[in-house]
């Protein structure tokens, strides 16, 4: 029965084995450094000491696999189609594996054309000619047949034609800073902007859109320090003074910042639809971080929802949505249809899944339409107990700046497609690197009260 396995192509002579020469593994864990006891022994560069620099091993219960840097040394550089590897990363077929610069690499490849055993990659037994002609083609058939009706095919021009209908432009042109207290409200300070994003329309008339779309303050850096403080846009600072405030509770007032939004449709042309607001909207701030800044003598209190290492689910809460009516449109009701939990762990709980991801490149509104990306999920999903998604969506793509809140749309059946996500961020080390909250939590977020503190 034949086995899926990977093999390593050294490109260089640089290593143990000549150029050329393949090593091939499936369910041990492969070594690679310069100590002798590595199943790859490097050159060895140091004249120090010998160093084991990354394993490979499958990921537990799927046929893939990941490579571990292991050597905390900075010498020991390990890269994957020229990109650093700090900790993990999840092998593709095809990934170029380095090692300082390019004088060592090896090719990574997935196969399972042969019989792999514990002792090695045995040929597949060799048939008459014509039994593999016809084999060769009642195969093809039958794959032409899967390809077809597989429900992971890859999204059709006319699917994606009608998911941009109901994609908009969502732009926030001020920002105040209110202060309540008593039952009365006043306006402390205020500011126009220009920050875009996008939303989508659901086919239960949900608006949805990256919570960072509606409240820009998040997507400033943890960096933010006393001495950043003036140099940060005037939004950012009423934020921060409103969550100071509000944690010093010294009267019975409550702060907010509070943003206004308007609402454009942007295909077959530019078209105001709506305004709103961003108390409009239901969150879920229940994961965000509250962070203290400052010193004895400044004290500032900040909250953020940017990932932390191993604190990923943080991400989570940057999604917003809010219930369309025929009082702010003629049409509320969208034609992207939202995944359901138990369709989310079976569209995600795999590497590989085609994903098509809808936004708008140019944050200001200039009648541009709504672009597409195409790319596939590179980590499955993990889930708790009860079903819930514990990280965010991992993948590649052409995203740029315009495209947060955007769907992250999927094939889910012969003629059936859905949103399993909404474009949240781009990784600060590495911007290929994309990450959107899959849409269960939209699920928490709904059933939330719109002003939560």
């Amino acid at each position: 029965m034949s086995k899926r396995y990977y093999t390593l192509r050294y490109e260089h002579t640089d290593a143990l084995h000549k150029a050329g020469d393949m090593l091939a593994n499936a369910d041990n864990v492969l070594h690679i450094g310069q100590a002798e006891g590595c199943d790859v022994r490097l050159q060895n560069i140091s004249q120090y000491e010998d160093a084991e620099w990354a394993v490979i091993e499958r990921v537990e219960g799927a046929d893939e696999w990941k490579l571990i840097r292991t050597s905390p040394y900075r010498e020991h550089e390990v890269r994957v189609n020229g990109m650093p590897v700090t900790y993990v990363h999840f092998l593709q077929k095809g990934d170029c594996i380095s090692f300082e610069g390019l004088r060592q690499e090896l090719l990574f490849d997935i196969r399972e054309d042969d019989l792999y055993t514990s002792t090695g990659i045995m040929p597949t037994p060799r048939r008459s000619r014509v039994g593999v002609i016809w084999m060769s083609l009642l195969s093809a058939a039958l794959m032409a047949i899967g390809a077809y009706l597989f429900v992971s095919r890859p999204m059709t021009d006319e699917m994606i034609d009608a998911a941009k209908q109901s994609v908009l432009q969502i732009k926030v042109d001020s920002i105040c800073l209110i202060c309540v207290q008593g039952g009365d409200t006043t306006v402390a300070a205020s500011c126009r902007t220009d920050i875009g994003g996008v939303a989508f329309l659901t086919t239960d008339s949900l608006l949805v859109t990256a919570r960072h779309c509606i409240e820009p303050w998040l997507n400033i850096p943890d960096t933010l320090t006393l001495d950043t403080l003036t140099t940060e846009p005037e939004f950012v600072r009423m934020a921060l003074k409103a969550e100071t405030l509000n944690s010093l509770g010294e009267d019975d007032s409550q702060w907010q910042v509070v943003s206004y939004c308007s609402l454009w449709q942007t295909q077959p042309n530019l078209s105001y639809l709506f305004s709103a607001t961003s108390r409009d909207f239901n969150m879920d701030k229940s994961r965000d971080l509250i962070l203290e800044l400052g010193d004895y003598d400044h004290y500032y209190v900040w909250r953020s929802i940017s990932a932390r290492p191993r604190r990923t689910d943080m991400m989570l809460g940057d999604i917003a949505c809010m219930k369309v009516t025929t009082a702010l449109m003629d049409n509320p009701r969208g034609s992207i249809r939202i995944a359901k939990p138990q369709e989310i762990q079976r569209l995600c709980g795999k590497a590989g899944r085609d994903l098509v991801i809808l936004g708008s490149p140019v944050a200001t509104l200039d009648g541009h339409d709504i672009e597409v990306s195409r790319d596939e999920l590179r980590r499955p999903l993990r889930f708790t107990e009860d079903g819930r998604p514990e990280t965010v969506l991992s993948h590649n793509g052409e995203i740029a700046p315009g495209f947060s809140g955007g769907p992250v749309l999927t094939k889910c059946g012969v003629m059936d497609w859905c949103a399993v996500g909404v474009i949240s961020a781009t990784d600060r080390k590495n911007a290929n690197r994309c990450y959107s909250v899959p849409v269960t939590e939209l699920d928490v977020c709904s059933h939330n009260q719109k002003n939560m503190p």
